[in-house]
């Protein structure tokens, strides 16, 4: 099978981290992610958006965002 080099699938990302702005069409995401600040290109559309997650579109790649998780006892140690 010849590949076609207008074709590009987009690489899918999996993290689990939180996001450190709301995620807006036209935008670049911003996403805390093993302490670090990852900043993607233009997003072009939610895919999916829930309590525990956020799928989206950007200009190269699909990414889900799975929530990391804090626990009331860490949040109170934390402020």
């Amino acid at each position: 099978m010849i590949e076609d080099p207008l074709f590009h699938q987009k690489d899918n990302f999996y993290v689990t981290g939180y996001l450190s702005s709301p995620v807006s069409k036209g935008q670049p995401a911003e996403y805390i992610y093993n302490g670090n600040r990852i900043r993607t290109s233009t997003v072009l559309q939610i895919l999916k958006a829930s309590d525990e997650f956020i799928t989206f579109e950007t200009l190269n790649s699909i990414y889900t965002i799975s929530y990391l998780k804090v626990s009331a006892e860490n949040r109170v140690l934390c402020a």
